[in-house]
């Protein structure tokens, strides 16, 4: 029973969500089978870890029946009742956590039984509260449907006295649906240059053909998403990124914060694209935006990603030489890390911090004491130690790394076949790099510099460059 869709649905439930659904569950509104009940109490003694031994299928049988044999299809029942009533209870949940939703629906019911003299006050609040909030694109599918109902008010009383009219309810309609088209083409169009896409999006030439055409100035979310795909799509993307950046900034407090964590990725990676094209300068661009994502809370929203841009933010910032401000960083969102991971993700970072500024030793004891990585991390961690015990002259434990290490990449299945030679040709010339260093009988580095040239699939290929020069001879003054 672990691995049940009630149990994985509960698992997820907070503290204050169990309690409530408790409420739900004996409420005789909602649900008036005792024994769904009694099911529903006996996992919540299990709750959060569900052990799998306290939730086995008998044991959770015998604990509702005691003096009744073991009957599957029973307690299979029981589960679909309660499975059931998660669902309601979850479906209520999100629909009271949308005020616009519950107001929509609740105007329509009363239209419907004819109550319409109660209608214009509940329109009048509705739309005041729906401006308080972030403009989503339910924003304006939700103005579209209160001018709806007032019209259908107006309709019903046969005049014409509603603030409302036919064009600016439809042009509420069309202001949801450019937003959405906009927004998910970015994403359609920002995941293709990841991985193969075929997906077609009808009537886009005639959105952006429309947008091109007439003044969106108004409608943040249709600038702000036309801006992105323009970003995205023009050869010459620069002109519509500067844009993109002004507009976000400018709108900050309207947009809700999923979208702005996902127009500030689009930024990022198309900075990034920009830097790998020669426009070093863009860089600093990545470096800033993530600054505005620490500043608007943008970036520990997520357990599973937190840890990811902690590494990402370092490593950038470390490229500009931005010391200080990393060793203030690392210390201060430490805290806001995945509790089970922070302790290693710090030492990493910190290490990474340290080897930068050239202090190795203090590099390898921190990367010494990290116990548990994040899987994330392990290829970065390992060719960081690499690095680290080249400086500080580690042989053994260099040499030992490198078969190990090499022996992880052949073995593991879920690195590309087409990746793995990049991290084996690493072990291969570190391994060449530091017999050179220890054995000035060997050939000329600049013959190992000119393979490491030549060389297509190859990882840390400018730090293998610096070493090697450094062990290229000066010249003899005459």
């Amino acid at each position: 029973m672990k691995q049940s869709k009630l149990i994985d649905i509960l698992s997820t439930l907070s503290t204050t969500e169990i309690n409530r659904f408790e409420k739900y569950v004996t409420s005789p509104y909602f649900n008036v089978h005792q024994d769904t009940i009694g099911l529903f109490r006996v996992l919540k003694d299990y709750y959060p870890d569900f052990h799998e031994n306290d939730v086995r299928k008998e044991t959770i049988f015998e604990r509702l029946y005691p003096d009744s044999p073991y009957d599957r299809e029973k307690l299979y029942t029981l589960k679909k009742y309660l499975v059931k009533l998660l669902y309601d209870f979850l479906a209520v949940e999100a629909t009271q956590k949308d005020t616009a939703y519950q107001n929509a629906l609740l105007i329509a019911d009363l239209l419907g039984r004819r109550l319409n003299k109660y209608v214009p006050k509940l329109l009048s609040e509705a739309e005041t509260e729906l401006e308080k909030g972030r403009h989503t694109m339910k924003y304006y599918f939700h103005k579209f449907n209160f001018a709806f109902h007032s019209l259908s008010l107006g309709t019903a009383k046969q005049n014409r006295s509603t603030k409302h009219s036919y064009q600016g309810m439809l042009n509420q309609l069309d202001y949801f649906f450019i937003t959405a088209k906009l927004k998910y083409a970015c994403e359609v169009l920002n995941r293709s240059k990841v991985v193969s896409s075929n997906e077609q999006i009808r009537l886009l030439d005639a959105i952006l053909a429309l947008c091109e055409k007439e003044s969106f100035d108004e409608i943040p979310t249709v600038t702000i998403y036309y801006q992105t795909y323009k970003m995205l799509s023009e050869k010459d993307g620069e002109p519509f990124y500067k844009k993109l950046r002004a507009k976000v900034n400018e709108n900050i407090d309207l947009m809700p914060k999923s979208d702005l964590i996902n127009l500030y990725i689009f930024m990022i990676n198309f900075c990034f694209r920009r830097t790998r094209v020669g426009k070093a300068h863009f860089m600093r661009d990545v470096f800033e935006l993530y600054q505005e994502m620490l500043k608007y809370d943008l970036i520990f929203v997520s357990a599973s990603t937190g840890a990811i841009h902690y590494k990402n933010i370092t490593t950038i910032a470390l490229k500009l030489k931005e010391y200080e401000w990393v060793e203030k960083f690392l210390k201060k969102y430490a805290k806001r890390l995945d509790p089970s991971l922070r302790t290693g993700v710090q030492y990493y970072n910190l290490a990474n911090l340290y080897f930068t500024q050239g202090l190795y030793s203090k590099s390898l004891r921190h990367l010494q004491r990290v116990e548990f990585i994040d899987p994330f991390y392990r290829m970065s961690y390992n060719i960081l130690l690499l690095k680290t015990y080249y400086e500080c002259d580690e042989i053994e434990p260099l040499l030992s790394l490198c078969s190990t290490f090499s022996t992880f990449i052949r073995r593991n299945k879920t690195i590309s076949e087409n990746v793995k030679p990049s991290y084996l040709n690493l072990t291969k010339f570190l391994k060449k790099l530091y017999q050179h260093k220890h054995n000035p009988r060997k050939k000329n580095p600049l013959i190992l510099y000119q393979n490491i040239f030549e060389c297509k699939q190859l990882v840390e290929r400018n730090w293998l460059f610096a070493k090697t020069l450094e062990l290229v001879p000066e010249p003899t003054p005459i």
